[in-house]
């Protein structure tokens, strides 16, 4: 399982966890292997964040930043460090970016002034853009290698499929804002449903939803492995989180994964990564955990 992560100086890290026996444990090698490797130390006064593998493990895109304020980039590169591409500068404030499935294309949340925007590049060549939908607030996932899934706007709040070309709204009312995912071929999203809050999933044609469970709180989620979600809900949407459940969409069943206190959380394979905060001296500490 490979990890990428930003170190103190906001550099980008690349490494691997590995078993020994029953314990997990982070590798370190050389950057040649490439188990793990250091990237910017030759332009120390670039910032980096959100790092991203793609889904076939092979190139990790982030967002660079220049100290001086001509603006941000964002940067693929391969696990060797040794090709790079890179978007042209903008000056909106870079959020958050998403692989499509076939790692053809990235997905970036972008702020402009006072709005915020989703728009799409090409992986290859990412100085190639496509505007996909803006609003305030905003989060997406993508629905397959062409269209995104969003939950956009505050007065009026919608959740649509989107392409370049078309919109399609989904049926229901938005209810707490968390970011739909696609998971068994269905959308799996929050409505509010009277004075609930409810998870649902649709198809993303539009297909009347269906409920799923009942949320005593704010949901984080994130697909699966087999088509479920992987849910944890809080009091509190800024977290942490906790109750993480591994969800069935096609029969609303709930697994239990962990009970721990969670900053973030991410499925590796067969088992779950669960970011926890440090009690004491800060930072964070990273749990594994089966997915069953």
């Amino acid at each position: 399982m490979r990890l990428a992560w930003l170190d103190g100086r906001r550099q980008l890290r690349l490494g691997a966890v590995a078993m020994m026996g029953d314990v997990p444990r982070l590798v370190r090698g050389a950057i040649a292997d490439p188990v793990f490797a250091d990237w910017g130390r030759a332009e120390p006064e670039d910032l980096h964040s959100w790092p991203s593998w793609s889904h076939d493990g092979t190139r990790v895109a982030a967002f660079r930043t220049a100290r001086d304020g001509s603006g941000s980039r964002l940067v693929v590169v391969d696990e060797g460090l040794v090709s790079e591409a890179e978007s042209a500068p903008t000056h909106d404030l870079p959020i958050h970016l998403a692989w499509s499935p076939d790692d053809r294309r990235i997905a970036v949340l972008a702020q402009a002034d006072d709005r915020l925007r989703a728009f799409r590049l090409d992986a290859d060549d990412p100085s190639r853009s496509t505007e996909l939908i803006d609003g305030t607030p905003l989060f997406f996932a993508w629905v397959d290698d062409d269209r995104l899934v969003a939950h956009a706007g505050a007065s009026r709040s919608v959740v649509a499929t989107v392409t370049p070309a078309w919109r399609t709204e989904l049926p229901g009312s938005p209810g707490a804002f968390t970011t739909p995912v696609m998971a068994g071929g269905n959308v799996v999203w929050v409505s509010r449903v009277g004075s609930r809050m409810v998870l649902q999933a649709t198809h993303p044609s539009g297909v009347p939803s269906r409920e799923l469970e009942v949320l005593d709180g704010f949901a984080a989620m994130v697909p699966g492995r087999d088509g479920a979600v992987l849910r944890a809900v809080s009091a509190d949407p800024d977290g942490p989180y906790k109750d993480l459940r591994s969800l069935d969409p096609s029969t609303g069943r709930l697994t239990r994964v962990s009970d721990a206190e969670a900053m973030a959380f991410f499925p590796a394979g067969d088992r779950v990564v669960v970011v926890r905060k440090r009690p004491r001296g800060g930072g964070v500490s990273f749990l594994v955990v089966s997915a069953d």
